[in-house]
């Protein structure tokens, strides 16, 4: 009798959605940048802002020399000023025939660099107070009062220039210290990696290219560099939206809150900006206006008023505005790419287990068929998912065009752009694959039944979103519902519901993590991320009882080896020790899993996993007994040999946490790479197992 298990397709999806943003780059050295710097180095790597050297590589703990501070920043804001440096000490010996002269000039007429008592020094280092005071400098950032109290503990080694600027980065949150303490080392020459993630923390939306739209970023500043760009969110009026460049106009009409606009460059106007918005020009920034005021530059800002209500006028009928050419085409150009896709999973065999359907309205629907697995067989054929990946990026490429597709990646936020201009936006897009994961088992075992239908069919999550065509002359909404039909889909269903007792997914910050399940060395090297998701693993009383049956005491279990703690998983029973009356639905769903090796193992080839920088191997080879329980094991022991099957389960625990409990951690860093949908990930999933031995049987 055939059992039709969904568990391997859901199991997979999951583990797709544990992958960021990685290293996009091709620095030569990438895999040198720490997890910290990671993020930043990718994003103003792909922004143009930095870039590697002659041999292609970054070079993260290197030093920055002032003129490649000078590049970075020229970069940074587009810089195109001239001034003379003939002035400087070193100009004939150091600066006249020096690569860097238009960017120095640059610089310098900007009031950004002023030179040292030597010169301009191009070829010497710079030091972080330097470097965080130039940066705040090409912002114009205001410094916080020289004498403002502050805890950095060595503040008093910076220079009177430099101290108002560090301070002030201080309390955003951009300069956290490099030591425990806090320390600010500002006579410290920065490192290429440190100099890049003071851009990243400080800057959030950046808008480089003309007609961009940009997001505001909580806790960061916004930066403009280009034309006709349209700002959106929610504003802080201590956190400026800084306009430099080559901008223009700016479009305010989707900002939110009182917005503080700094303008550095002339000729620009600010346009549709909110009640309440300041705005200020900056001196020699001439030509400045906001809706029909002028903004003087170096006077106190311009406030935005409410507008008042109009005197009552015979009404003026103006004429029928012309019919819009791009009418319907952005839901024309979602329908043509999921056409495409639906064509592409028919033509890959794959339609009967996937489902793509559509109505006229901009409703898609992804049906999981439970029915179409089988167990001891596999799931795909031979080649079927061979190019998959990019076959299905050349379809959405030719039919979606230069449409841009936003979707929502939180219940209560608002759409961010995942594909637009034919690439895959990484951050926003693993957003949305995490949003689609998140409550995972919970969602599993609420499901809801979509009634209506000749089968029963039941809803797993709806994503919705919007398609922009056209830079915003024509735009759809567009939703996708997730659903899964079959007869054992309530099978699934029981599962995941005694699953979700012992199971959790959270996301978590690294501070969130200690405090409640305590600290431990396995977590000194996680780094990188602002919040982790974290798997919460408690061991069924079941499962507890035949663990101290084989091994009796704690102290006994933590002297076990990874090697050894996989071999007494192969004594444990199934339907007895696990989910006590359910052998048959587990054993199912594990015959499927073994017998799909070979899927499991395409998959496991795009990734790289390490636990606290030791590999695991990418490849499951399960058994071939008459248990699927110790054949699935065997495969997954089989990952886990060499220097990481050595380590013992005392590596893993934790001490200190407020829950109770006896808690270990294994940091699991995935890194994913799909270059022919363009993506590339990494991510750090934290699994926290609770066994806790002192509870009585």
């Amino acid at each position: 009798m055939r059992k039709k298990v969904l568990t391997l397709i859901m199991a997979l999806a999951m583990l797709l959605t544990l992958v960021p943003t990685a290293l996009a780059a091709e620095f030569k050295d990438q895999d040198e940048v720490e997890d910290w710097a990671e993020d930043a180095v990718d994003r103003w790597a792909n922004a143009g802002v930095i870039s590697g050297d002659n041999e292609g590589n970054f070079n993260p703990t290197g030093d920055l020399t002032r003129a490649e501070a000078a590049q970075v920043l020229v970069n940074l804001l587009k810089l195109e000023g001239t001034a003379d440096l003939s002035g400087f000490a070193d100009y004939a010996t150091a600066v006249k025939d020096h690569w860097a002269v238009p960017v120095l000039e640059a610089v310098v007429a900007a009031g950004i660099m002023n030179g040292t008592d030597k010169g301009l020094e191009p070829e010497s280092t710079v030091t972080r107070e330097q470097m965080l005071t130039m940066i705040c400098r090409g912002l114009h950032l205001e410094p916080a009062p020289k004498d403002a109290e502050t805890d950095i503990p060595d503040i008093d080694d910076a220079a009177e220039w430099s101290r108002g600027y560090i301070i002030a980065l201080n309390k955003m949150g951009v300069v956290n210290g490099v030591d425990n303490e806090g320390s600010a080392a500002p006579l410290t020459d920065i490192s290429r990696d440190a100099a890049v993630t003071v851009l990243d923390r400080l800057i959030g939306g950046y808008a480089s290219e003309d007609g961009q739209s940009v997001e505001i970023e909580e806790g960061k500043i916004t930066l403009i560099v280009a034309d006709n760009v349209k700002v959106e969110g929610t504003a802080d009026p201590e956190l400026p939206i800084v306009v430099a460049g080559t901008a223009n106009t700016v479009d305010m009409e989707k900002v939110e809150g009182a917005p503080a606009v700094q303008v550095t460059v002339s000729e620009v106007k600010i346009e549709n900006a909110p009640a309440g918005t300041t705005v200020s020009a900056v001196e020699g920034a001439t030509d400045v206006t906001v809706g029909d005021q002028t903004v003087e530059p170096g006077e106190p800002p311009v406030v935005v008023e409410e507008d008042k209500e109009p005197e009552p006028t015979t009404p003026i009928v103006p004429p029928a505005p012309p019919a819009n050419p791009d009418a319907g085409k952005a839901l024309e150009a979602a329908n043509k790419a999921w056409d495409a896709l639906a064509t592409l999973l028919e033509n890959k065999k794959v339609n009967g287990l996937i489902i793509a359907e559509k109505d006229t309205n901009g409703h898609y629907t992804l049906t999981l068929d439970a029915d179409a697995i089988k167990a001891d067989q596999p799931a795909f054929g031979e080649g079927t998912l061979d190019n998959l990946m990019g076959d299905i990026k050349k379809a959405i490429d030719d039919n979606f065009g230069t449409a841009t597709l936003n979707i929502k990646v939180a219940d209560d936020g608002n759409p961010v752009p995942v594909y637009a201009n034919k690439k895959f936006d990484n951050t926003n897009l693993k957003a949305a694959l995490v949003y689609v994961a998140d409550g995972f088992f919970y969602k599993l075992s609420q499901l809801n039944v979509d009634e209506g239908g000749a089968e029963t069919v039941y809803e797993y999550k709806t994503l919705t979103g919007t398609v922009v065509y056209g830079g915003g002359t024509d735009s759809a909404n567009v939703s996708l519902a997730i659903k899964l039909k079959g007869e054992d889909v309530k099978k699934v269903q029981a599962l995941a519901d005694k699953l979700q007792q012992y199971l959790s997914m959270d996301q978590m910050t690294m501070t969130e993590i200690t405090k409640k399940y305590g600290s431990g060395n396995i977590l000194n090297n996680v780094t990188g991320e602002d919040k982790y998701i974290v798997v919460g693993v408690e061991l069924p009383p079941s499962v507890l009882k035949k663990l101290k049956s084989i091994v009796p005491t704690e102290q006994q279990f933590k002297e076990y080896s990874i090697t050894q703690a996989f071999g007494g998983l192969k004594n444990v029973e199934i339907g007895t020790d696990i989910l006590t009356g359910d052998a048959a639905n587990i054993n199912s769903a594990l015959k499927t899993v073994n017998s799909n090796a070979n899927l499991i193992n395409k998959v496991l080839s795009k990734l790289t996993i390490s636990i606290d920088g030791k590999s695991v191997t990418s490849t499951f080879n399960p058994g071939s007994t008459d248990s699927a329980w110790k054949d699935f094991v065997t495969g997954v022991a089989g990952m886990f040999t060499g220097e990481i099957g050595n380590t013992q389960v005392k590596d893993y625990a934790l001490t200190g946490g407020t829950e109770d409990g006896t808690f270990y951690a294994v940091p699991v860093k995935v890194q994913i790479n799909l270059p022919s949908m363009g993506f590339t990930a990494t991510e750090t999933v934290i699994v926290i197992l609770n066994i806790p031995y002192d509870t009585t049987d």
